[in-house]
């Protein structure tokens, strides 16, 4: 598995004089590294970006491949520079008498580990706002302060997984609902937002899945990752997050109701609403399996009466809404399982609203503990290579990989959403592929169009 082996935050109007370069540094991961190693290793990556400018003036660098590392970079803001280096996974050989390291290059995508360099700086710019912003407001080392706070925590808490095709997309799982479910959870929404004008939205997860969110997909998929990705794992380590039973537990919000002057850890938020940003206080509350999630208004989180009122409104009313997802949940897992169901092994992402959905695959674990064959480890390498050919099409297409085992993977990409899927079928044809794929749109993906021109597909 893949390790970061460097993270720098650094902006390049600093340290412009050779006494002074190590201003340049704003954030150095690991913490405990020499400053020699840190001006070293964001000299080199200065060095890269510098070298590829004039090949791409408009496009910086953003993806360097070494044998044994791959560097990755990002210029979010103006003159401030995110760059990672990762070391590759390896395995080691002694086939020759001796030992030796061969490093698995093709096991890790490109595209992950932009998403996950990215995705430390939209963490960070939604819980403290631009970093031009806090270097405006609080000078360089109020800005370095932050900085060390959250990113310390943030790697900390980080778990790479795999860095193939589902690190790829970084995307959410939706639950499906049938109508009355669903009419229930909203409901129960209205009803909470119209009782408390203070609550400006609300998410609601069920078992690590969304149901309902009135953020923005981009702040929904940041709020979902910080909560299934780390921090539910964090809370379920403290005695104060169990939940035994239909207890409602306040995982984020005032340590005692009762108590004046208890602390209320409800961290901020910075979103986007209609297009401007707007700043929110997160609280959240856990019902068995149902997380709800409460955008506060800053002016009100430290009201304690506030707090204790929309206590009692969830506690009275989220029985009913939990009861309901979990019958419906329950239904739709016993339909899948009846006799004569398909299971295909598919891998969906749907660019437009962030959803990601597999049959086989998990987006929170590593393929090591799965139960995956050997065959569906291969294939879903295949996947990360076919993703990468098909960012490169601009039109919608079709592409058919075989496997070392004469199986076929599929990749189809249309109208911003790609499928990939595995046919175990040694002895299919091309025509047989295409009547397999049909019978799988139509069970799994009936209400999607999904392009099926054969003429478009590709075999590799």
């Amino acid at each position: 598995m893949a390790q970061v082996k460097h993270f720098s935050v650094f902006n390049d109007t600093f340290g412009l004089r050779e006494d002074n370069e190590e201003e340049k540094i704003m954030y150095f991961f690991p913490p405990q590294a020499t400053i020699n190693e840190q001006m070293k290793s964001i000299g080199l990556s200065m060095a890269f970006i510098n070298f590829a400018r004039p090949f791409s003036p408009d496009k910086p660098a953003e993806v360097v491949h070494t044998k044994q590392t791959r560097l990755v970079f990002l210029s979010p803001e103006p003159h401030f520079w995110l760059a990672m280096t990762f070391l590759l996974p390896y395995r080691e050989d002694t086939s020759q008498g001796k030992r030796t390291l061969e490093f698995l290059e093709d096991d890790v995508q490109d595209t992950a580990l932009q998403m996950q360099l990215q995705q430390a700086y939209d963490m960070f710019k939604l819980f403290h706002g631009p970093m031009q912003a806090l270097l405006d407001s609080r000078d360089r080392q109020g800005l370095m302060t932050i900085l060390d706070t959250f990113f310390t925590e943030y790697f900390a808490n980080l778990r790479l997984n795999d860095l193939g095709v589902v690190d790829a997309f970084h995307g959410m799982q939706f639950l499906p609902l049938d109508k009355r479910a669903y009419l229930r959870s909203q409901s129960f929404i209205n009803a909470l937002e119209i009782a408390f004008p203070a609550v400006k939205r609300t998410l609601l997860l069920y078992n690590r899945h969304l149901v309902w969110s009135g953020l923005s997909q981009q702040d929904t998929r940041l709020l979902y990752w910080y909560l299934v990705g780390g921090f539910l794992r964090r809370a379920a380590t403290s005695p104060t997050a169990t939940v035994t039973g239909g207890t409602l537990t306040c995982l984020l919000g005032p340590e005692d109701f009762h108590d004046d002057d208890s602390p209320v850890h409800a961290p901020a938020c910075h979103v986007a609403i209609n297009g401007n940003s707007a700043t929110y206080r997160l609280i959240v509350y856990q019902y068995n399996q149902l997380l709800c999630c409460l955008f506060l208004d800053p002016a009100h989180v430290m009201d304690l009466d506030l707090h204790a009122y929309i206590r009692e409104h969830i506690h009275s009313n989220v029985a009913k809404v939990e009861e309901e997802i979990r019958s419906n949940t329950r239904e739709r897992e016993a339909e899948q399982a009846l006799p004569g169901v398909v299971s295909h092994k598919f891998l969906y992402f749907n660019f437009m609203n962030q959803v990601q959905k597999s049959t086989f695959l998990s987006l929170l674990e590593p393929m090591s503990q799965l139960p995956l064959s050997a065959d569906d480890q291969h294939a879903v390498h295949i996947m990360g290579r076919l993703h990468h050919d098909l960012a490169r099409e601009a039109y919608d297409c079709e592409l058919i990989a075989k496997t070392e085992s004469d199986g076929w993977v599929v990749a189809r990409k249309a109208d911003q959403r790609e499928v990939f899927v595995i046919l175990t079928n040694r002895h299919t044809n091309l025509i047989e592929i295409e009547e397999e794929m049909k019978k799988m749109c139509a069970v799994q993906f009936n209400s999607i169009f999904f392009a099926n021109d054969q003429e478009d597909a590709q075999l590799i």
